[in-house]
């Protein structure tokens, strides 16, 4: 009971230091469909643990020092997660930091007998939204193929599906990312209770892996059929409202009664209880208990001091610059090419912005947009690489297909990521990429790496994302030769494409401050 009040207290204070990832992770919970089993992590480690509660009685807690060791590498993992604002890495390094503080204080035995209960607590973080779009490729393909053996005439363009008969667009919500991470979930925990060979337990996640993938497929190839045969809009009701939930509810309960039919009988595993065959005497009993109490706290005081002192050194490292304020301005416009007054055809929606460009451009008869959204530095809420963040344009746009390009643009190698989107019914070609620390990047890791070089050197922290759209012609190749010509005219020699003023907000705010003497004291506006 000492060791359960010593973790119990240590687990409310980390509860408090890592309360910002924690309450964004119930936020997803609470806002996302794809995460609402996030709830039921916690209750289900909790049964789990209550399933080994006479085992556990027999084991003896004791501190486990060298344990430090992964207490400091969860450490080390959060303050990257912190230092880049990668929730998802905050989250999972406060699970690895608690498990290792469960360890500290318990002991090897203790916790290789909760080894399942801890490590399912993973599931809780929201993970997998990287996934999307190899689900909708894969979705996609699953289609075509079946599609094919039917003898159904359809074309494949990105995630585009063309039959005679309609047009489908495998979205983000078609690509099974919900359903796959549920069954995920389920499978685990299923293969845990249901089988005790560790060969069986690998096939049966396995399957609750493949499964959902096919499923989804299967179920995205019966909407296209119900098209097919003149039953668009009772197709679409079917989707949404009875046929996706049906089908793929009978799916997870069939697998889930598969394991349970080729269950394993289970019996708790030995964890190498001694047998008691004399009790110690009662003062050497006692001596060993406090000992052991002791180290315990002297462990959770170590772990606990580590904690802060990391957390206060990141905050300093984290304090926004002196100046918020800036201004953009985009290229000149030069001959051939014209600015163009009017409102932009597409524009992008990025969260928490200090400063936003928005210009377009002519040349002839065609238009380039240009938009760049500016942080003077990245926090909580204003991040360029965010799931709140989109190229779309709004919820009505769709992105059709896309890939990683590098292109060499006045001598300059840059990175891009090339979209194909679908923005009030017209199709759209959008080149973007970061720019952090002077250097342009398409990969938000490498963004967010170079964050954390930036926070950790105190260098420069100003990130960007730049992008360039136009709408797509009959000529692809035309329309990338377009927008290559544009970067070609506009970039500087530091291979930026807008250059950062301060504004006149700014400006007259510094004008306005009091110059300071050598001695300290305040001198004349």
């Amino acid at each position: 009971m000492r060791s359960l009040l010593v973790f119990a207290t240590c687990s409310i204070l980390l509860l408090w230091a890592f309360r910002s990832a924690i309450l964004a992770a119930v936020h997803v919970w609470s806002t996302s469909g794809t995460y609402g089993h996030g709830f039921l992590v916690f209750p289900i480690i909790l049964f789990l643990f209550w399933r080994l509660r006479h085992h556990l009685a027999k084991l003896q807690p004791k501190a486990a020092p060298w344990a430090l060791v992964l207490v400091a590498g969860a450490i080390l993992c959060w303050i990257i997660g912190d230092l880049t604002n990668l929730q998802v890495v905050e989250q999972l390094a406060f699970v690895a930091l608690w498990q290792s503080l469960f360890l500290l204080l318990f002991g090897w035995r203790v916790t290789r007998a909760s080894l399942f209960p801890l490590a399912y607590l993973y599931l809780a973080v929201p993970l997998g939204l990287s996934l999307i779009p190899a689900l909708q490729h894969t979705t996609a393909q699953i289609v075509v193929r079946l599609l094919r053996l039917s003898g159904v005439p359809v074309f494949l363009e990105g995630f585009q599906i063309e039959i005679p008969t309609a047009s489908f667009l495998v979205a983000e919500a078609c690509s099974g990312i919900r359903y796959l991470i549920v069954c995920i979930a389920l499978g685990i925990l299923a293969a845990h209770l249901f089988f005790r060979s560790w060969p069986r337990r690998a096939l049966f996640v396995a399957l609750a892996m493949l499964v959902p993938i096919f499923a989804n497929g299967i179920r995205a190839y019966g909407i296209v059929m119900f098209a097919r045969y003149g039953y668009a809009d009772l197709a679409h009701n079917f989707d949404h409202v009875i046929y996706g939930f049906i089908f793929l509810s009978v799916v997870t309960l069939s697998l889930l009664g598969l394991g349970a039919l080729l269950r394993e009988s289970r019996q708790m595993p030995h964890f190498g209880v001694p047998h008691r065959t004399a009790s110690l005497p009662v003062a050497g009993r006692v001596e060993t208990t406090t000992t052991g109490s002791l180290a315990q706290v002297l462990c959770a005081v170590v772990a606990l001091v580590l904690v802060f002192s990391v957390q206060a050194w990141t905050s300093q490292a984290k304090a926004p610059p002196a100046n918020l304020v800036v201004s953009l301005r985009g290229p000149a416009g030069d001959p051939p090419w014209m600015p163009d007054g009017g409102a932009p055809v597409w524009s992008p929606t990025f969260q928490g912005t200090d400063a936003k460009l928005q210009q377009s451009y002519r040349l002839g008869e065609k238009r380039v947009d240009l938009f760049v959204g500016y942080y003077v530095y990245e926090r909580d809420g204003a991040k360029a690489v965010s799931g709140l963040n989109t190229m779309t344009g709004g919820k009505d746009g769709k992105i059709l297909s896309s890939r990683q390009l590098k292109l060499q643009i006045a001598g300059i190698a840059l990175p891009i990521n090339e979209l194909i989107i679908l923005h009030s019914g017209r199709p759209f070609l959008v080149w973007y990429w970061y720019r952090i620390g002077g250097e342009n990047t398409n990969s938000p890791l490498v963004e967010k790496l170079l964050q954390f070089k930036a926070v950790a050197t105190g260098s420069e922290r100003a990130a960007a994302v730049i992008a360039v759209s136009t709408e797509l012609s009959e000529n692809a190749e035309e329309t990338a030769a377009l927008l290559r010509a544009f970067l070609q005219q506009g970039f500087d020699g530091s291979g930026a494409l807008f250059q950062v003023e301060p504004s006149s907000a700014a400006a007259a705010m510094s004008e306005l401050q009091p110059a300071q003497d050598p001695a300290g004291g305040g001198g004349n506006p």
